[in-house]
């Protein structure tokens, strides 16, 4: 009842749209603006007898399909909703869409994954590199404070580095306190510390000097790639300073 009583309003203010019959559910227009018309109407949610209409528009006033539909014209709605979706009422993707999916996915796993695994790399040898650090600073500090020889030692023990911070009157061997190293790091060959022991090492005496001797020790990946990360115990003063690989060699190492 509001439908056609909208309708009867909507042609008395506007007689260029001329509606020829209001019956259930449905309303014919005619005139030279009648597709207006119809518009009007089919933003109410229902349909009008001409969809077979020429109007340019097409379909586009078809977006309300299904969702306010009355009277003889509910069951059109619905078949035509069910055309506009693909000619079924379950949404869902087809065997294509979900292969190309799965492409997709897999291209951007492949480009992403070298990167990812090269940043989890570097931060692993740059962890090992600040314990490094740490414990060189360590054993430096404890030879000042207790007045005698200090060591930090460093091994690979099955693949897995490890360092300990002890007096040197204490063999590595029997030196219990041995602090692991991240996973996935290895000794590089630019490593310059003494060996002994079965360990590298760099040691300080009473006043922080190095006693023996000047030296790095350098990381990189066991699994390969170009980075490195560096300590380098630089001066007979015991200055120590943190280094990272470059393009061009200093004194033959590339990192410093």
């Amino acid at each position: 009842c509001h439908i056609i009583a909208y309708l009867r309003h909507f042609s008395a203010i506007a007689p260029e749209y001329q509606i020829r019959q209001i019956t259930e559910g449905s309303a014919e227009f005619s005139g030279r603006k009648s597709w207006r018309a119809r518009e009007k109407f089919w933003r109410l949610g229902s349909f009008w007898t001409g969809l077979n209409s020429t109007k340019p528009y097409g379909a586009d006033f078809f977006w309300g399909a299904g969702t306010m539909t009355y009277g003889k014209f509910g069951e059109r709605s619905r078949l035509i909703n069910m055309r506009l979706k693909g000619g079924h009422g379950d949404g869902g993707f087809t065997l294509l869409e979900a292969l190309l999916v799965v492409i997709m996915i897999g291209l951007l796993t492949a480009i992403a994954a070298p990167g990812f695994l090269g940043f989890l790399q570097l931060r692993r040898i740059s962890g090992a590199q600040r314990q490094s650090f740490a414990g060189i600073r360590l054993a430096q500090k404890n030879a000042i404070q207790r007045r005698e020889e200090w060591q930090f030692s460093i091994r690979d023990d099955n693949d897995r580095l490890s360092f300990a911070v002890h007096p040197r009157s204490v063999a590595p061997a029997d030196h219990g306190a041995w602090e692991l190293l991240p996973e996935g790091v290895k000794i590089d060959d630019e490593t310059t510390l003494a060996t002994g022991g079965g360990v590298r090492y760099v040691r300080f005496g009473h006043n922080g000097q190095v006693t023996y001797r000047l030296s790095r020790v350098t990381f990189s990946g066991r699994n390969g790639g170009s980075a490195q990360r560096c300590v380098i115990v630089s001066t007979l003063i015991g200055a120590t300073r943190l280094g990272k690989d470059h393009r061009y060699p200093q004194d033959g190492k590339y990192c410093y």
